[in-house]
């Protein structure tokens, strides 16, 4: 069973993320999610054993927060939420907010 954190915003949501379970929320392929990693964008991620990748639910938010992305819908997985689904970074959504 995975960490959850007490009485947070995201009761009842996994500590962190794979990675599929992170392209599964944003409805975008591993792949971008790979790619992001590989040009250093995109939300922080830890690696376990140095080939296992998760994504903390603080940074998930944080990235959420910062792009423009609604978390509450994010979590409900209503569709409502932003679509991120390319294949190249979203640096230019990032950029344009700062």
């Amino acid at each position: 069973m995975r960490e959850e954190k007490p009485n947070s915003p995201t009761e009842g949501t996994p500590a962190v993320l794979t990675e599929t379970e992170l392209s599964e929320r944003w409805k975008m392929s591993i792949r971008t999610l790979q790619f992001w990693r590989y040009r250093k964008t995109g939300p922080k991620y830890i690696k376990i054993h140095g080939r296992a990748v998760r994504y903390p639910m603080d940074a998930i938010l944080a990235y959420e927060a910062e792009a423009g992305i609604e978390p509450l819908d994010a979590l409900k997985g209503n569709g409502c939420h932003q679509h991120l689904g390319t294949d190249r970074p979203q640096r230019s959504v990032i950029e344009s907010s700062v």
